[in-house]
């Protein structure tokens, strides 16, 4: 199955901001340092993103002394709120669809679009709980061997969408709807198992 990918929208933004940005006077004061800080970037990235997002855009803060405004969910609901007039100059987007949704709506500079990075399905179990790793085949019970499992609602979530699609290769779909807790963003899913 093809790994998934993230996208960044906007990342030519995000670089004239940096250029500009860094090539003007440095703030000598305190004070000077807080009116550029008046600048705001507005960044709407995938829930599954946030640690790696956020330490990304505290690290341009300091350099640029500029804000960066951080919405953090799933993909869709990003989406779906910049297509309902949200404002946002940088979008991180766990799934090519939701890229192609706002670039039908011509939302996007099609020339901003690039791939940052790239992920991979993993199963995680609340620390010190002993459960066997599955076997990825279709013979496998793999109800039996789990009383619950969270996943991203794929109605939502990327990588909920990803999770459907290996339950349905390998048959565990039918024997897994039951046992089934639907999160509303990767974030949650966490949560969920360490509750």
């Amino acid at each position: 199955m093809r790994q998934p990918t993230y996208y960044l929208v906007f990342v030519f933004h995000l670089c004239n901001s940096l250029a500009v940005l860094s090539c003007g006077q440095q703030p000598t004061t305190h004070q000077h340092a807080h009116e550029t800080a008046d600048q705001v970037i507005r960044i709407y990235a995938a829930a599954g993103t946030r640690p790696v997002t956020s330490d990304i855009c505290d690290l341009f803060e300091n350099l640029v002394q500029v804000n960066v405004e951080r919405n953090f969910a799933s993909s869709g609901t990003l989406a779906r709120q910049i297509s309902a007039g949200a404002e946002a100059d940088l979008f991180v987007s766990a799934n090519k669809q939701w890229i192609d949704f706002l670039s039908e709506k011509h939302l996007l500079k099609p020339e901003s679009i690039r791939t940052v990075a790239r992920n991979t399905l993993v199963i995680v179990v609340p620390k010190g709980k002993k459960i066997p790793a599955p076997r990825f085949l279709s013979s496998y019970d793999i109800a039996s061997s789990i009383e619950h499992i969270s996943v991203g609602d794929p109605a939502y979530v990327p990588v909920g969408k990803y999770t459907e699609a290996v339950f349905n290769k390998l048959h565990w779909s039918e024997s897994l709807r039951e046992k089934q807790i639907l999160a509303k963003d990767v974030s949650s899913v966490l949560n969920y198992v360490a509750l």
